[in-house]
């Protein structure tokens, strides 16, 4: 609570600098001070929220919890429509659907610690900051995973505009749906067994680590390969669910791009999940070096090093080359941190 509201705080009274550090102006930058000024009042019960999202599937009750996420996103479609479409409020309907939908989180689980079924119970703090510390080090992957996401994007689309325009742009995002598609759903299946892992891995329960191990990679894979399917087969019909017909020449950029790119797929869910599994039994270092090669440094390093070797197609596969090597990474550390 305390960090949520000091870092949102230090956002709000700061958007006017952030957005003229991002060169940001005109009309565009109205809207983004709009939508920024409305969404960062309601982040610390995002914040929350998801803090004790982690408790509630510890605690064992993991329904409430999808309940919880599932609430957000509908709440947020219903408002999206009622603050937009029927009363008109543009974009700060949409801020404030968004806003709105946030707080749900937090109001939805809060309760859990409060009934009798509850195995953790909300207490005064104890203790010194040694442990807070400890987790904030071993969280620090997770970390690394989310923030470094808008870095990439952001030297992929500057890369993309020297050689494509903003058709390359264009196309980059809409390979970027599919890729975080895959890279939503191998998180969803990390963050759903780490919990799960830490608590047998304290009980000393092995065995079971293992098949939920071998349960997750065989679901991560399956959903990697119907991708996979679905992308090589129809790849114009996917790409027309995004762009008109008046979008030939990004059509068909998005369409070269996803020939390439579709090799990431295959390892990103598993270099996610083994992350995952890494800051389960307490392998800080081992977790955030992968998520550090496969969201950070080999994207960007080998995007700028294949584009000025390749041109346009070394930004097609950079991606792939990322997810590869990263794998080779985390099948070294899985292996030496292997539970007897």
């Amino acid at each position: 609570i305390i960090f949520g509201i000091l870092s949102c705080g230090v956002v709000y009274f700061n958007i006017e600098n952030i957005l003229n550090f991002l060169d940001i102006e005109g009309e565009f930058k109205q809207s983004s001070y709009t939508y920024i000024a409305i969404t960062t009042m309601f982040l610390p019960f995002l914040m929350v929220g998801i803090t004790m999202d982690y408790f509630v599937r510890a605690d064992e009750n993991p329904n409430l919890s999808f309940l919880a996420l599932l609430s957000v996103a509908i709440v947020n479609i219903v408002l999206d429509y009622l603050f937009i479409v029927e009363l008109g409020y543009g974009l700060q309907g949409a801020a404030w659907a968004t806003g709105i939908s946030y707080t749900l989180t937090t109001l939805v689980l809060l309760p859990h610690f409060f009934t009798k079924k509850a195995s953790l119970k909300l207490i005064k703090p104890s203790g010194g900051f040694k442990v807070v510390f400890k987790v904030i080090k071993n969280g620090t992957s997770e970390f690394v995973n989310e923030s470094s996401i808008g870095i990439t994007v952001m030297i992929f689309n500057l890369i993309l505009i020297k050689y494509l325009g903003s058709d390359g742009v264009a196309a980059y995002t809409i390979v970027s749906y599919f890729i975080m598609i895959s890279i939503m759903t191998s998180f969803a299946i990390g963050n759903g067994i780490q919990p799960i892992v830490a608590k047998h891995y304290g009980a000393q329960e092995f065995a079971r680590i293992k098949i939920f191990l071998k349960l997750s990679i065989v679901t991560i894979l399956a959903l990697g390969l119907t991708l996979i399917t679905f992308v090589l087969s129809t790849p114009e019909s996917l790409v027309n669910i995004f762009l008109g017909d008046n979008s030939l020449q990004t059509k068909n950029i998005t369409i070269e791009f996803l020939h390439y790119a579709w090799i990431a797929f295959l390892f990103v869910g598993v270099n996610i999940l083994i992350t995952s599994y890494l800051t389960a039994i307490h392998q800080p270092f081992a977790s955030a070096s992968i998520a550090l090669a496969r969201s950070l440094i080999l994207p960007i390093a080998l995007v700028s090093i294949f584009s000025y070797f390749f041109g346009v197609i070394g930004v097609y596969i950079a991606m792939p080359f990322s997810e590869v090597i990263t794998f080779v990474i985390a099948i070294y550390f899985f292996k030496k941190h292997r539970i007897s």
